[in-house]
């Protein structure tokens, strides 16, 4: 017998308990009026739907570094040990089998997100709340954070700006976008060749919308960091090249351009 069989499934269980949008757990959908974006002198205050993904941590807030990260391990997982995945459970996290392995349907719910924080062009945001949800002690669906607006209503969404962020009284050190857009291409590159075959349509959204992400970091070079509040702590990742490398390197197999190659290269 195999002592590991089903032990990568297990893992699945954590991020769908940390779906935002519809949360398999209570059966219904939560943060149901993600977002009002800030810091934006043009759309400052507008609604954009992001609903959907997952939270972070033991908090509610949601990043594309983290997200996009763990996107791309499931799909990079599944592509290289199929196997290793069952078929247990909907796209909606819930009990029974759709004929997609769980792990597929875990990333597709982070791809989805995604693609709503890049809606493309130059519109690309970065980070769904802020470390004002650390004030109350909530579950999920009773979230009751307050940003300026009422409790429990929307929640800010920042944009990729290029220059320092945060908006009460700590700022952190942004410098560009590479860093943001990078996971964004490579997520969706990789999704993009994974999805070809059985959803060519969201397949051939993912590789259009890797392609402008990875161009509007090639056009802002430099780190995104998440956007702090009230506190002076966030992710102080400082290099960018990795992330561009990997998206690069993902765009080769999604496109089947091999000029991508020599990018890979250049931020090895």
């Amino acid at each position: 017998a195999n002592a590991y069989a089903g032990a990568a499934d297990t893992l699945l269980y954590y991020m769908r308990q940390q779906r935002s949008g519809f949360n398999p757990i209570i059966r219904d959908s939560i943060h149901k009026l993600d977002g009002l974006i800030v810091d934006d002198t043009v759309r400052a205050g507008q609604f954009i739907n992001v609903s959907g993904g997952w939270a972070d941590a033991s908090d509610y807030l949601q990043y594309v570094a983290t997200s996009a990260n763990a996107a791309f391990v499931m799909l990079i997982a599944y592509r290289d040990n199929p196997r290793a995945f069952a078929d247990k459970f909907d796209a909606r996290g819930l009990p029974g089998p759709n004929g997609i392995p769980d792990v597929l349907d875990e990333a597709r719910h982070g791809l989805e997100w995604l693609s709503r924080m890049y809606p493309g062009g130059d519109q690309m945001y970065n980070q769904l709340g802020d470390d004002r949800d650390h004030a109350v002690w909530d579950l999920p669906w009773t979230d009751s954070s307050n940003y300026g607006w009422g409790k429990g209503k929307e929640r800010p969404v920042y944009p990729c700006t290029g220059k320092p962020q945060g908006l009460i009284k700590a700022k952190n050190r942004s410098t560009g976008y590479a860093s943001t857009a990078g996971k964004f291409a490579s997520a969706f590159a990789l999704g993009a060749a994974t999805f070809a075959k059985t959803d060519a349509a969201f397949a051939g959204m993912l590789r259009a919308r890797a392609v402008a992400a990875y161009r509007l970091g090639r056009q802002h070079p430099g780190v995104c960091q998440t956007a702090p509040g009230g506190q002076p702590y966030f992710y102080e990742e400082d290099n960018w090249h990795d992330d561009m490398e990997l998206a690069a390197a993902s765009l080769i197999d999604a496109t089947g351009e091999k000029h991508f190659l020599g990018d890979a290269l250049m931020h090895a």
